[in-house]
């Protein structure tokens, strides 16, 4: 009996002090799933759970206190919801070449991330694309979200994405700082085939002079007359460098473009092929050819006619951003 009760209180402390550990490595995660970030450990673990692609969706992520980054740890994919419950993180430095980059890498379709604050610098070395302050490449949704910084690239270089798909949402975010980019740079998102509404952007974009090689090694051969294989910068806006989506109801007050220099600028969109409504740019902007106060070139064969397509994306994006902050939008 005495030999059993050993073994007993034994193994009682063994399981105590593993649950300790456990608690001290892992996340906190409430019954109802809900995963609670309390410590820089606990986001070090989401960021290795979220390795795997299927681990965090249908999971909601609570930010509960203002996290210190100590460099380059990201989320590399996520699928849930994430809320920034309005705290900040800070510290993010990413200067490893690689395109995606982002505080989140990928965001997947029907992905949230809200009320979040994010400080830091982006600046992947080599010829990367898909740059964002907060996420590489967009496929959900990122509301009532800003980035203070800076994020440098060479194409689709955004302060809040780096790529806004077709299925992707940016609603109500605001970035300040340094954006910078050689193809596809805006203040919010390099490039934007979703909805991108209710932003504004207090970034200075590609306001220094950025040297890009003339040499014909860099050249894309099979894809010759591609604005990208030009020299010089091409399509920077203050809200989105290129846009084939919807950009609603945005405003642009940082400068915009560099005096003779760089094609396709525009103080909300650098080229447009889609649609832009209820917007506004007190930004100065410059360049060489084709600059604009709202467009800078609008592509040939595009016509501005509210399709229904379009119309019902405009109306999704709207209803997302009411539901999501509890209140009831009137728009005309």
């Amino acid at each position: 009996m005495k030999r059993n009760a050993t073994l007993s209180r034994g193994f009682a402390l063994l399981l105590a002090m593993c649950l300790l550990m456990s608690s001290c490595v892992f996340p906190v995660m409430a019954g109802d799933g809900t995963v609670h970030i309390r410590s820089l450990e606990d986001w070090k673990q989401l960021a290795k759970d979220c390795t795997l692609d299927t681990w965090s969706q249908g999971v909601t992520v609570v930010l509960e206190c203002d996290l210190v980054l100590t460099g380059s740890e990201i989320i590399p994919t996520f699928g849930g919801i994430f809320d920034g419950n309005g705290h900040s993180v800070t510290g993010l430095n990413l200067t490893a070449e690689g395109s995606h980059e982002g505080l989140f890498r990928y965001l997947q379709s029907g992905a949230v991330v809200k009320n979040l604050t994010v400080t830091g610098s982006v600046t992947p070395a080599g010829t990367c694309s898909a740059i964002g302050g907060i996420v590489g490449t967009n496929h959900g949704t990122v509301t009532q979200c800003t980035f203070r910084g800076t994020v440098e690239s060479s194409a689709g270089v955004g302060g809040i994405a780096g790529v806004n798909e077709a299925d992707g949402q940016i609603l109500n975010c605001t970035v300040s700082g340094s954006i910078g980019g050689e193809h596809y740079t805006g203040g919010i998102a390099g490039e934007n085939y979703g909805s991108i509404v209710l932003c504004e952007n207090q970034s200075q974009v590609n306001t220094h002079e950025t040297a890009v090689s003339p040499e014909l090694d860099n050249v894309n051969w099979s894809r010759l007359n591609d604005m990208e294989n030009m020299p010089v910068c091409t399509d920077s806006g203050g809200i989105a460098g290129y846009s084939k989506g919807i950009i609603q109801n945005c405003t642009n007050r940082g400068a915009v473009g560099y005096p003779h220099t760089g094609y396709n600028v525009g103080g909300i969109v650098g080229r447009q092929a889609g649609y832009v409504d209820g917007c506004t740019n007190t930004g100065t902007v410059q360049g060489r050819k084709e600059v604009g106060g709202i467009v800078g070139q609008m592509e040939p064969y595009t016509l501005l006619q509210f399709r229904q397509d379009s119309m019902n994306r405009l109306l999704t994006a709207m209803e997302t951003l009411s539901s999501l902050m509890g209140t009831t939008l009137e728009h005309t």
